[in-house]
């Protein structure tokens, strides 16, 4: 995961705009399976915890770039962490993910995790 910040930020401004959207499609590669989506809406798990654990986000190594990164990028990241359709729209684009997230319940948790990830992000960049 450092690595993965570290190349963000050195890659700088020329990929700005894009940079969040690949944020967010690497955690859905590496954390945010099909499986374990459809796991964690069945048994309510709690997605932030999942991926700062997942990918290491709080290891000591990995937190100060995060910070770096996540102020660097923060209006990007704001923009799809406040954007619950946008999201939904980014997942459903692959079929596996429209029939586990095409209910009221699993729209619901996703509202709610994505509220819970806007928090810790901003809590972790921020404060």
């Amino acid at each position: 995961m450092r690595e993965k910040l570290e190349e963000a930020l050195r890659s700088g401004r020329k990929r700005r705009g894009s940079l969040a959207r690949e944020f967010i499609d690497y955690i859905i590669q590496r954390v945010l399976t099909p499986q374990r989506l459809k796991e964690a809406i069945e048994g309510d798990l709690d997605l932030t915890e999942l991926a700062f654990n997942h990918m290491h986000l709080s290891n000591p190594m990995v937190l100060p770039i995060l910070k770096i990164f996540g102020r660097v990028y923060w209006r990007e990241i704001e923009d799809y962490l406040s954007d619950a359709q946008r999201i939904y729209s980014i997942l459903i684009e692959k079929p596996e993910y429209r029939s586990i997230l095409d209910n009221p319940r699993a729209r619901k948790y996703l509202n709610r995790q994505l509220e819970k990830l806007y928090n810790e992000f901003y809590r972790v960049i921020w404060l």
